[in-house]
């Protein structure tokens, strides 16, 4: 069986085709038809388990209170332990890469829930 050339984007709604417009279709095409709803509803379901899970929501809060639950005694009970500025800057850093990939994070599910919409507003 060929695939065709716009197999993610057929040209007209698949959901658009009666059951009659449907029976008419040769069976390779009907087998083709069945791939593309197939594909479909798969991309879909992945587009909504990636909006709704990203573990980072949970995990960078705990991340950062758990690094000032530890850095915030130190300073304050042990002052010879304040950091120089090398260590601040390092810390600086690491803070900066975590939310990176927090932010990351959330744009993969900020995508995942705009391709949903659109693809609701065609059908």
């Amino acid at each position: 069986m060929a695939t065709p050339k716009n197999f993610m984007n057929p040209p007209v709604p698949i959901t658009s085709l009666t059951p009659e417009q449907v029976r008419q279709l040769t069976p390779e095409q009907q087998d083709t038809l069945g791939a593309l709803e197939a594909a479909r509803i798969r991309r879909r379901q992945e587009l909504v388990v990636q909006a709704r899970s990203y573990r980072g929501r949970l995990m960078f809060p705990v991340i950062i209170a758990l690094g000032l639950l530890v850095l915030v005694p130190l300073g304050l009970f042990y002052r010879n332990l304040v950091p120089t500025p090398a260590w601040t800057v390092a810390g600086m850093f690491a803070f900066l890469v975590i939310l990176q990939f927090h932010v990351s994070g959330l744009n993969r599910r900020l995508d995942a829930l705009v391709s949903l919409l659109e693809t609701d507003e065609k059908l």
